[in-house]
């Protein structure tokens, strides 16, 4: 059974060592390269671009109200029944037909 020294000497090693291990290594990047990961996540600049694009397409909408409007319809029916013929008094089978 280890002693307790050699148990606080094994913390002791753990304690020093996993710590640098578990850092990452630090990238390097250029003043381009963090300008536009600033420009990219910066939330006041995508609210505004946002706000921009919701604004363009309101005029894109508001100018399509002044285009003419044009529709057509097609209906064509056709019925069939009984109509009363009031010169011989009679009930005939008919179609009729609307285009």
């Amino acid at each position: 059974m280890p002693s307790r020294l050699h148990r606080l000497g094994l913390f002791l090693v753990l304690l020093v060592t996993c710590p640098l291990a578990a850092q990452p290594v630090p990238e390097e990047i250029t003043f381009d390269d963090a300008l536009r990961i600033g420009l990219e996540r910066n939330t006041a600049l995508r609210q505004a671009a946002n706000v921009a694009e919701a604004r363009a397409l309101d005029v894109a909408r508001n100018r399509a109200q002044f285009l003419p409007d044009l529709s057509a319809s097609l209906r064509p029916t056709q019925r069939y029944g009984l109509a009363f013929n009031q010169t011989t008094g009679e009930l005939n089978q008919e179609t009729s037909e609307s285009r």
